[in-house]
């Protein structure tokens, strides 16, 4: 990510390089938005991103995501493989079970904890 000639980025490769949990790695950034890696394990917290969509591409294990909306409630689980679109204002709650690999897509301006804060914020890292 050192703005000179593109590389090309082994997602495994780049997952294997750190070992710190719900703290996002800045992989790429395409035209404002973010490629971020991230590990999980178990629950973050509840929050939302008023203005920005959030999509998660789990790669490695299983991630539960708690939905909120209108007063129900509904749990949505990734797999290896498969992805999920966190439309923006939709209050959410990541829960890797036990842990989860993703690589999350989402405007730059984007904060992990959205709407929520707190001590768990943190920008992305470049990888």
């Amino acid at each position: 990510m050192n703005g000179l000639a593109p590389e090309k980025i082994d997602l495994m490769d780049a997952l294997a390089s750190f070992d710190e949990t719900w703290a996002p790695r800045l992989i790429a950034d395409v035209d404002g938005h973010h490629l971020r890696l991230a590990k999980l394990e178990g629950a973050f917290e509840w929050h939302a991103h008023t203005d920005e969509d959030e999509l998660f591409f789990c790669l490695e294990g299983r991630l539960h995501l708690h939905l909120r909306q209108d007063g129900g409630e509904r749990t949505v689980t990734l797999e290896p493989g498969q992805i999920f679109l966190v439309p923006k204002g939709l209050e959410h709650l990541p829960v890797a079970d036990p842990t989860a690999s993703v690589l999350i897509v989402e405007k730059g301006s984007v904060v992990n904890t959205g709407t929520a804060g707190g001590e768990r914020t943190r920008a992305p890292v470049p990888l």
